[in-house]
């Protein structure tokens, strides 16, 4: 694997971190505006 795919794999995993635990947050905050 070279640097650059490296780099990037890193970068993508980051993101879809930020996303996942945003649609968590998001998710429960739904459920408690629901109640």
């Amino acid at each position: 694997m070279t640097q650059v795919q490296s780099k990037w794999i890193s970068r993508v995993h980051s993101i879809l971190y930020v996303l996942l635990n945003q649609g968590v947050e998001s998710v429960h905050f739904y459920k408690i505006e629901r109640v």
